[in-house]
Order: structure tokens, then C-alpha cells, then sequence
């Protein structure tokens, strides 16, 4: 069917580029037009040959809508940015005042002033159902788009956070993350003509950031995955691991895992197939002592509402140095808030109101200034109503952890009587753990065994368990690997 010459013309549309072959024997040249016929880029000559069509196609790319954004480089990396000023391509019609459409002939004599407004969406999206996404002001995305700042980090936290860029370095003097790894923009690949960038692939290595879980996983400033999502890590399982063997008396197994899915476990005792709630109890998550993430303050700082931690509040900044958070697990440096030290004592402890009663069992402390002596006295109290006080049962120190009988209680306190204990705060003196500075962090909540048998299992008994884990977590025994994409449309 013949098509009318208006057909034709509305068949070009604002995004078609329109591209002119002369064709050759053995040279060819092509143009491209926009729908205007304002011609986008300079006259290309190609070779009748592969690498002649794969110029073109190149050359075709360059020239189109996101041109400006992929620009290729001798080494085939993609960069989004090419010089020290950031480009933005239009292909905007000019209008006078009235709306209707213009063409300026620039002479010498003319002066042109262009104001342009720039409208950018993001759509959060790829990072499953349940992906959490950075707020609006935090968007490096949109930052990268509109001025080519953009974040160069890979993060994962356990805390629970509604915001990816809870994990981005200084959120306001707290960053909640527990694992980082930076990379380059500039490694991408990009694709200019389907308007695809596909980052570089992360990995961190079997000795970087282990004993953590993973409760969020991503680039903080474009989003990240929250776990349990079983599109993206299926349930783990875990068959026949060797819990211990039985010597008659024991009844308390550490589980070794910090988090199991719920319901998933079974427990064998020399092959023979156990019973939950009949022959043993389990606890699904604080069942594995040597790992931060089963403390109940792990997830707080001294900026957390019902947290007093000595004379902090009184004392003034000290702007010299980035300090501490000497509570925080996780990166929490600022010289706006933190003094450079506090002090401890029975006038001012550190005091925590958890909001609701808390079930704790253990203390730990990492402390670089108390003598041994002074360290034996130390008192933790519990209250139902943040007024009258009572030492915890049972307890017992093994360097700087304390154990005691576990207790149930909104309010806690820790203090040396007596003593005024000491806390530097700048960072920079303190020793690392697992690549994070830690100084006097202060660790209170429940660690225990997981596996509890109401009948100790006979002398020689073999006990081993299968369970399922719906939580990454890393360990020396894996790798850990994130990539992901980011797609550029016209709206």
C-alpha cells in the first residue's frame, strides 16, 4: 500500500534519528538529522568493510539521545564524563514567547541566553520486591544524570533500614553499614545505543568483611536488595553439618549458624531423627555467641533515643578530629557531635532504655584504659521503671566479657563504682576488628548455645543437624559478588 507523503513525515518522531548513506564502491559516507533536519554529528567515512560497519554503528550511537553519556575510549572502558565539565544533550525546539516554534540565525552581533529546565525520574526498580531505595535528596542516580557525581560503593548492613542511603559514608555523622568495597564508574561498560550501563562485577574475597550478616545488599545511592528475598538467594540448605557428640551431661549445642530459617531444622543424634519441643528446643537467632549481630545493642548509638553513655551529652565537640561513637558497631565518626573523650562513673553510666524488656545474658566491653583491678568491680544493674536498681544474678568475667543469668528488663546500666572510667573517642588510636575501628564498644543481649536436648544425649553420641539459611552471611569459607545495571530512557 502506497503512503502518502504525510504518512511519511509522521512516521519521524522528536527521538528519530535519521540517518543518510552515499553509497560507494568501496567508501561510503553517512549523516545523521534530527527530526528537524539539524544534522547531530560530523559527516562520517567508513570502509566498505566489518570494521567500517561496526564505525557506523558506533558513530550511529554517539549521535543519538545518549550519546553524551557513553563515550568510548581507546581500552573499550565507558566513562560518563570526558572532560572537567558535565554534559547534557538536548534536542529541544527553540520558541518565542508566544510558543511557536523559531529558528536563530547567530551572527556576531547577536547575544543568545538559553535557560533550560531539566526534569530527571528515577524508577526504583531491580532490586526485588522488598529492594529498599535511597531518599530523594541522597539519589546518585539523579546526582550522576544531572552534575556526574555518583556513588562509588558497594555496601551491605545488617541493621533494618527503610532507606538505602542509611549506608552511605556521614548520614548525618552515622553510616549503618557493616561491609564496603569501593570501584570505579569509569570500569562500566556501556552500551549508547540501547542506553544500558553494566557495572563493574564486586567481589569480596574469602578475608575481606567476615562474620556478618547480610540484611541489605547494594549501591546505597541507586538501591539495595533486603534479605530474606528468595528470588535472589534461595533458601541455603545445609545438610548433616556435625553439631558435637554427646558425653552424657551436656544439654546446650551451639547451632553454628547465627540465623537458621525458622522451622527448617532437623536434628539427628546417631541417626535417629529428633523432635522439636519434645526431645530439644531451638532459637532461630541468638544462637551463635561469638558473632556481634545477636547483641540487642549492636543496632544502636549514642544519638539512638534512650542511650546516655557517661558525661557524651554534657561535653562539648571537639572539631580537630573526626571521634568515635563509642557505642556504635558500625562506621559512626563525627566531629560535630563527639568529643574527643567522655567519662563513666556511678553518677553517669552508661545507660541504656531499650523501649520495651529485653532479654540479656552477656556483656562485652572492649576497654583500653581500665586497669584489671578496677575491671572485677564492674556493676550491671537492671530496672523495670528507670529508678530503683538490681544487680544482675550470677555474674562472671572472662577478660572482657561478663555472663550472667539471663534477665528480662526495659532498662539497663553499667558502671564502675567509684571509678571514673575514661573513653577515647578518636578513632585513629584505636585497634581494628574485621577492618572496622572499635575501641570501647559496648556489646549488651542474649548469646546462647541454640541447641538445647532436654535429655543429655549418651556418652559418644553423634549429633549433627540439616536446616536451611534464608540469610547470606559472610564468612572466610565464601565469596560474595554484586552487579548490577542502570538503563537510561526518554520519557
Amino acid at each position: 500500500m502506497k503512503r502518502t507523503q504525510n504518512e511519511k513525515i509522521l512516521q519521524i518522531k522528536f527521538e528519530t534519528l535519521v540517518v543518510g548513506i552515499d553509497i560507494g564502491k568501496d567508501t561510503h559516507y553517512a549523516r545523521a538529522f534530527d527530526c528537524r533536519g539539524i544534522e547531530l554529528s560530523k559527516l562520517l567515512r567508513f570502509s566498505n568493510t566489518n570494521q567500517g560497519y561496526k564505525a557506523l554503528e558506533d558513530w550511529i550511537a554517539y549521535s543519538g539521545l545518549f550519546g553524551q553519556y557513553f563515550r568510548e575510549y581507546p581500552d573499550n572502558k565507558t566513562g560518563y564524563i570526558r572532560n572537567t565539565q558535565y554534559y547534557l544533550l538536548t534536542h529541544a525546539l527553540l520558541q518565542d514567547s508566544e510558543g511557536n516554534n523559531i529558528v536563530i540565525d547567530k551572527t556576531d552581533t547577536d547575544v543568545v541566553f538559553i535557560t533550560a529546565t531539566f526534569y530527571c525520574t528515577y524508577t526504583p526498580s531491580g532490586f526485588g520486591s522488598n529492594g529498599i531505595y535511597p531518599e530523594a535528596n541522597k539519589n546518585y542516580l539523579l546526582k550522576w544524570v544531572l552534575r556526574g557525581s555518583f556513588d562509588n560503593s558497594v555496601r551491605f548492613s545488617r541493621f533494618t533500614l527503610p532507606y538505602s542511603s542509611l549506608m552511605l559514608d556521614r548520614y548525618d555523622g552515622e553510616s549503618k553499614y557493616t561491609g564496603f568495597k569501593s570501584w570505579e564508574i569509569r570500569n562500566a561498560v556501556g552500551v549508547a545505543a540501547t542506553g544500558k550501563l553494566d557495572m563493574p562485577m564486586m567481589t569480596f574475597l574469602d578475608s575481606e568483611c567476615n562474620n556478618r550478616i547480610i540484611k541489605h545488599f547494594g549501591n546505597p545511592g541507586v538501591g539495595a536488595i533486603t534479605f530474606p528475598n528468595h528470588d535472589f538467594f534461595p533458601p541455603y540448605l545445609v545438610e548433616r553439618i556435625p553439631i558435637g557428640t554427646g558425653d552424657g551431661a551436656t544439654t546446650a549445642f551451639n547451632i553454628k549458624a547465627p540465623v537458621i530459617m525458622p522451622g527448617s531444622e532437623t536434628i539427628y543424634v546417631n541417626n535417629v531423627v529428633k523432635t522439636r519441643d519434645v526431645d530439644y528446643t531451638i532459637d532461630y537467632e541468638s544462637n551463635c555467641g561469638d558473632w556481634y549481630e545477636n547483641y540487642h545493642t549492636a543496632g544502636l548509638s549514642c544519638r539512638s533515643n534512650g542511650v546516655s553513655f557517661g558525661d557524651l551529652a554534657s561535653r562539648t565537640p571537639n572539631k580537630n578530629y573526626s571521634y568515635r561513637d563509642p557505642l556504635a558497631w558500625w562506621y559512626c565518626y563525627d566531629s560535630t557531635f563527639y568529643p574527643s573523650s567522655c567519662t563513666v562513673n556511678e553518677t553517669n553510666p552508661i545507660k541504656i532504655d531499650f523501649g520495651t524488656a529485653k532479654a540479656c545474658n552477656t556483656l562485652k566491653i572492649e576497654i583500653l584504659t581500665v586497669p584489671t583491678a578496677q575491671v572485677d568491680n564492674l556493676k550491671i544493674q537492671t530496672s523495670s521503671d528507670g529508678t530503683n536498681w538490681t544487680d544482675v544474678p550470677n555474674m562472671t568475667r572472662s577478660n572482657q566479657v561478663w555472663k550472667f543469668t539471663e534477665t528480662s528488663a526495659r532498662y539497663w546500666r553499667v558502671f564502675i563504682p567509684n571509678y571514673n572510667w575514661l573513653y577515647s573517642l578518636y578513632h585513629s588510636n584505636l585497634p581494628t576488628r574485621d577492618g572496622q575501628y572499635y575501641g570501647s564498644s559496648f556489646f549488651l543481649g542474649k548469646t546462647v548455645p541454640g541447641l538445647k536436648f532436654l535429655t543429655p544425649p549418651a556418652a559418644g553420641a553423634a549429633i549433627d543437624a540439616t536446616y536451611s539459611l534464608e540469610y547470606p552471611f559472610k564468612t572466610s569459607n565464601n565469596l560474595l559478588r554484586f552487579t548490577y545495571s542502570i538503563v537510561l530512557q526518554r520519557g
